[in-house]
């Protein structure tokens, strides 16, 4: 156990380095007298750990024991990077206990886990590709561990073009089927393959007792590839938890379990409180004395350290050390409602120092490119930023806007703003636009309680789901086209072609194609599929260009 340090908690009674409402809510739990002062002469990471972080990496902690201990589970393994500061909170809060609860550290990535678990099948190969999202031959050829030159024989487009989602799904379609391309996968992953089995034969006892799993953030993909790696000798369902599981994928040889339910600015905002100071986990090899053990690579960690995170992490243990030995094991004070508040409190109304200690904080979330959470971007950058963020930014595009905000006292210039008015520029010059034909922005203000059904995910499509779940929060129930398929997911949102859709009465029914003509055809083919249960199906969307006439319309549907 780490050396017990005591704070002297003096009269103050804020924190300044948190926003008014992360301080209230940290003010109203059984341990607030700890962080009524922060130690004097101490560094602002150290500040930001032992007050937020510890808070909640404690909470989580709690919760893990307690649902462990309720499963019946004898151990639990933190996998890496994410559960090395996890881990050490549980390991305060056993010791404290006496629990008889063991603990391991698992070194993982997605890199080491998911393509040496690759079983050669075409289902396997599309569900890897299509949960590794990729948008480039760059990106293909990382995910299978490919050089270029060997990716560009099965991927046939320039090195520099950025695929859309959809487009990205057809060539995920297409490749999953290669079986060329997937024996050569599974033959090259062969070493890969018995290195990780036997890495995890020496780490994990599938022999005696129940263990589970313990993440911070993610779908859960990279633990099912290894759920499912092991199903030959180990029958049972793997229980595995999350802090924040972000659309879960379907395993028949996991259990998920999710800390909290809260949709965040950012997928990795959780990440940022939980890293650990060693790199990316890229395989396994036998050391001298004939154990596996990791190998490292990365320089993210090396960054981190200069950025001070080491001191984050001794803020966060020495919190989570106080807490383990004060408040009750089964306290009801640290639950999953009140992480939910501070993290949304921390995603909202961040103060000055803990926002810019996070939004420029070194972070890989893909173990291939360096890059800070919410780096400071140009116009230039502003404009190029299109309706699918991630094919062209990885980080907190929420913080990096609020970031421009302060740095130039002004709202950047996004998409819909500048972008847009160039593209009407473009079209006056030219006689054409860019986009093909350009959609007004005429969902400004729409308020629909019913729940719509999106048709179409070309150009049009793209930019009408934009506007209707990024600007103005309209619900969509699900997307519809023919390229979908397969049934599957997209930001929690479920596509899929029109034989596999559902149907609701009183759904609002947009066809988001700009040839009349198809749109037409669309839209007999759903009544006749749905026996024309549906009046309310919005076709000829060049006709609303008028946003009065258009709300009119709405509002006469039934």
């Amino acid at each position: 156990m780490d050396n017990f340090r005591e704070i002297n908690c003096a009269t103050s009674n804020e924190l300044p380095l948190l926003g008014r409402s992360v301080t209230d809510l940290l003010l109203a739990t059984p341990g607030a007298q700890l962080l009524q002062s922060i130690l004097a002469g101490a560094s602002v990471p150290f500040s930001i750990g032992y007050t937020v972080g510890g808070a909640l990496v404690f909470a989580y902690a709690q919760w893990l024991v307690q649902q462990a201990l309720q499963m019946g589970l004898d151990r639990l393994y933190f996998l890496a990077r994410d559960g090395f500061v996890v881990q050490k909170a549980v390991e305060y809060i056993i010791q404290a206990n006496s629990l008889s609860l063991r603990t391991s550290y698992l070194y993982s990535s997605r890199r080491a886990w998911r393509l040496p678990s690759f079983d050669g099948s075409s289902k396997c190969f599309g569900e890897l590709l299509a949960q590794s999202f990729p948008h480039s031959l760059q990106d293909f050829a990382n995910i299978c561990q490919l050089s270029i030159d060997e990716m560009r024989k099965y991927v046939d487009i320039p090195e520099q073009q950025r695929l859309n989602d959809v487009n990205a799904r057809q060539l995920i379609l297409k490749l999953q089927h290669n079986t060329e391309l997937r024996r050569k996968i599974f033959s090259q992953q062969t070493g890969s393959r018995f290195s990780l089995l036997a890495y995890l034969k020496q780490e994990l006892d599938l022999e005696k007792g129940n263990f589970g799993l313990v993440d911070v953030q993610g779908t859960g993909y990279t633990s099912s590839c290894i759920a499912n790696l092991l199903s030959y000798a180990y029958n049972r369902k793997i229980p595995t938890f999350f802090y924040v599981l972000v659309n879960p994928v379907v395993s028949s040889h996991c259990h998920f379990l999710s800390f909290i339910d809260t949709k965040l600015s950012s997928s990795s905002l959780m990440e940022l409180f939980t890293r650990a100071l060693h790199g990316q986990t890229i395989g396994y090899e036998k050391s001298p004395t004939g154990e596996m053990q990791p190998v490292l690579k990365g320089h993210e960690s090396v960054e981190l350290n200069r950025y001070g995170y080491r001191d984050y992490l001794e803020g966060v243990k020495q919190s989570c050390l106080i807490y383990s030995h004060r408040i009750g094991l089964h306290d009801g004070a640290f639950s999953s409602a009140w992480a939910s508040n501070i993290l949304k409190a921390v995603d909202n109304e961040p103060d000055t120092k803990l926002f810019n200690f996070f939004a420029s904080m070194p972070i890989s979330s893909d173990g291939h490119h360096l890059k800070v959470y919410a780096p400071s971007l140009d116009r230039r950058d502003w404009r190029m930023i299109n309706l699918n963020l991630r094919e062209y930014f990885g980080g907190n595009i929420r913080w990096s806007e609020r970031l421009y905000e302060r740095i130039h006292n002004k709202y950047p210039y996004t998409y819909r703003h500048s972008g847009l008015k160039i593209l009407k520029k473009y079209e006056r010059l030219y006689g054409h636009s860019l986009m093909g034909r350009e959609v007004p922005s005429y969902f400004v203000g729409v308020e629909l309680t019913k729940r719509v059904t999106l048709y179409g995910a070309g150009k049009i499509g793209e930019i009408v789901f934009y506007e209707l779940t990024r600007k103005h929060k309209i619900h969509i129930s699900q997307w519809i086209d023919c390229k979908f398929t397969i049934p599957g997911f997209y930001d929690g949102i479920r596509t899929c072609n029109l034989n596999s859709a559902n149907w609701f009465a009183g759904e609002c029914i947009i066809i988001a194609i700009s040839n009349l003509d198809i749109a037409q055809g669309v839209e007999k083919e759903i009544r006749v599929l749905t026996n024309k249960m549906f009046n309310n199906i919005i076709i000829n969307l060049a006709h609303f260009i008028d946003t009065k006439y258009f709300l009119n319309y709405l509002d006469s549907l039934d």
